[in-house]
């Protein structure tokens, strides 16, 4: 509490300050307690938009190349390589969310490849430098971007490697900002450089992300509030899919950061020891509740207390609305269709607890009667089973409002395919909130 209204008073201070101090100083503490072994870092508005201006670069060095993606990521990750003029390829992953190294390394073979993106999601720690030094044996030549946007953590460190970049993000993952990301480099021949000015197009997203920042204190007082009640309740997930167009903090355009992102960036990545000690207290507290009520199973990754998004293959359907999720990614293309339909993601951003004991409370309150979305085989029961291959969304269907209480079997709706149900996919900002 006195941490978050020395902030409240330090903030100020730090939007008066010059951008280019800012970016010095946020520059020297990403590079000293993060991205150790990096040189350079630009800074863009967004994760998104750093990888745009990677891409962009990758479109100038090797016009028309293929760039290898994972089959099983956010839709704006081929995005933004179709975007510049590139062609995106998917390589498949496992169930850890890790790469097939084999059918990998015969996709590498390809001499029409001209970049390979390797995602850390959920824990799973896809861009070691072990991961890297493989990649150059097979493939020397290769440019490889780092998605790092949910594992900007301590300690980290990034290859000395001319052709090797690393994207990051401030929004909501590891670190809890508002918008902003970048781009940590060692003297890359991408020809990155930093993003021209527009001052009506900064000035539009500085009150962007201000409102984004209203917003997030908005609701988090409202959630605590809500606690202190007893009512606490979050929106149930849908499948993830980003249009990325109509709001400027939130296409794919590459800009400069905006100023207010920033200043949270600096003031979160200096909190980020306490920040990940609590996401760690959380992760033991998910995984004991969810051994305690047999309510889901988490799926294995290397690092999954440290990140934060926890994957849970989940079998108690109230709990949709008790705890905070984040639905499976949809597949670019297609935003009614996923490839892991069955997997939901606990939101573990390490600025909260208690969540587990009010989630308790409120299935006490709500008589019990909880019910399971499995069936023998530990599966979701026909006909609310969606289908794996398909992966498809089933139509739209109703859920009782009642406190605690799902409805009754012999309602169709008891819980949507995957644990997904309700509204139409969201948006990405209402997915990160």
């Amino acid at each position: 509490m006195l941490k978050g209204f020395l902030d409240l008073l330090v903030a100020p201070v730090l939007l008066v300050w010059p951008r280019r101090g800012l970016e010095q100083q946020t520059t020297d503490l990403l590079l000293r307690r993060f991205c150790s072994g990096g040189r350079n870092v630009l800074f863009f508005k967004s994760g998104r938009s750093a990888l745009s201006a990677v891409c962009e670069g990758l479109s100038r060095t090797l016009p028309g190349c293929q760039v290898l993606v994972p089959d099983y990521i956010c839709n704006v990750v081929p995005r933004a390589v179709t975007r510049a003029g590139l062609k995106a390829s998917t390589y498949a992953t496992n169930e850890r969310f890790e790469p097939d190294e084999d059918g990998l390394q015969a996709r590498l073979t390809d001499p029409t490849v001209g970049a390979v993106v390797l995602a850390s999601l959920f824990g799973a720690d896809n861009t070691s430098a072990a991961r890297v030094e493989w990649i150059r044996r097979v493939r020397p030549d290769v440019f490889i971007v780092l998605d790092d946007c949910q594992n900007l953590v301590l300690n980290r460190p990034v290859p000395a490697d001319p052709r090797t970049v690393v994207v990051f993000s401030f929004n909501g993952k590891t670190i809890h900002g508002a918008m902003g990301g970048g781009v940590v480099f060692d003297g890359t021949t991408l020809g990155l450089e930093p993003p021209a000015r527009d001052w009506r197009r900064d000035l539009r997203l500085e009150i962007a992300v201000c409102m984004v920042v209203l917003k997030q204190c908005w609701e988090r007082g409202a959630g605590r509030l809500q606690r202190l009640r007893g009512c606490r309740r979050w929106k149930p997930p849908s499948l993830e899919y980003s249009h990325a167009a109509g709001r400027i903090h939130y296409d794919m355009d590459v800009q400069r950061i905006a100023k207010v992102s920033l200043v949270r960036a600096l003031l979160e990545l200096r909190r980020a020891p306490r920040t990940e000690a609590c996401r760690k207290d959380q992760f033991a507290a998910l995984r004991a509740f969810l051994e305690r009520t047999g309510a889901g199973d988490l799926i294995p990754t290397e690092c999954p207390e440290r990140a934060p998004f926890v994957p849970v293959k989940l079998r108690d359907a109230s709990l949709l609305t008790r705890l905070p999720w984040k639905g499976p990614y949809a597949v670019e293309g297609d935003p009614t269709r996923s490839l892991r339909p069955d997997v939901v993601c606990f939101k573990n951003v390490g600025v909260e607890q208690g969540l587990f004991g009010s989630a308790e409370g409120s299935e006490r309150a709500g008589g019990g009667g909880r019910e399971m979305i499995q069936d023998g085989a530990g599966r979701m029961p026909a006909p609310h089973r969606m289908s794996t291959a398909a992966g498809r969304m089933p139509a739209p269907q109703r859920v009782s409002r009642e406190a605690g209480k799902m409805p009754a079997p012999s309602r169709p709706a008891v819980v949507r395919a995957s644990c997904l149900h309700g509204p139409p996919p969201l948006t990405t900002q209402q997915a990160l909130l």
